[in-house]
């Protein structure tokens, strides 16, 4: 389903050195989304904040 929103490919990064699963691709993408980003560049983790509060609801 993700594929089909990809327009077109931008760019791609380290390519060569890491091949192409891991490399680092840019796309630009149409009607993709909405998204939920669940970790932040801060480190925050929605998913893990989501299970804590839910275990503290059926202590």
């Amino acid at each position: 389903v993700a594929a089909e929103a990809i327009e077109k490919v931008e760019n791609v990064f380290w390519l060569q050195e890491l091949g192409m699963p891991e490399a680092l691709w840019v796309f630009k993408v149409k009607d993709f989304g909405p998204l939920v980003v669940t970790i932040d560049a801060e480190g925050n983790n929605l998913t893990e904040e989501v299970i804590e509060k839910a275990k503290e609801s059926f202590d």
